[in-house]
């Protein structure tokens, strides 16, 4: 089965705190704030958790990986950074591409809806980002993981 793989963060409310919504008078966007302070203050990440079953294959931005390992709950393995020119003819080096290349990519997911449980969903890396030359020698920017579920 082909498809997205779709999640939803599932906040940790354990320290009993309290916290309102309230409105930036500029914008008038909506945000969690502590009362007696004002000040924004997001509930804490306790985990996430696969909003439908995952899919085979799918394909997933950098920028979606990058975030759920800084927020810890993916995990790459044989991880290594790569450097390609993205610049003009030329002058190839003046702007520089950064990948993240990895064999596989794990994905830590709660178990159940507010438990502290989690189960590692492993996805083998197919294709990583990166800068690839097409047959009409043309050069491709892809920012996206090719991903197979590991069963």
């Amino acid at each position: 089965m082909k498809g997205m793989i779709k999640i939803r963060k599932v906040a940790d409310y354990s320290d009993n705190s309290v916290r309102v919504p309230m409105y930036d008078p500029f914008t008038g966007q909506k945000f969690l704030a502590d009362p007696s302070s004002g000040q924004a203050r997001p509930w804490p990440l306790l985990g996430v958790m696969f909003v439908d079953e995952p899919p085979d294959e799918t394909a997933c931005s950098q920028s979606f990986v990058q975030n759920g390992v800084t927020e810890g709950w993916i995990t790459w393995e044989d991880h290594k950074v790569a450097h390609r020119p993205g610049g003009p003819e030329g002058n190839e080096w003046a702007v520089t591409h950064t990948f993240h290349e990895a064999s596989t990519l794990v994905f830590h997911v709660l178990v159940s809806d507010g438990g502290k449980e989690t189960k590692e969903v492993k996805y083998k890396v197919v294709r990583n980002p990166g800068k690839y030359l097409n047959a009409d020698g043309t050069y491709n920017v892809d920012w996206t993981y090719k991903l197979e579920l590991v069963k």
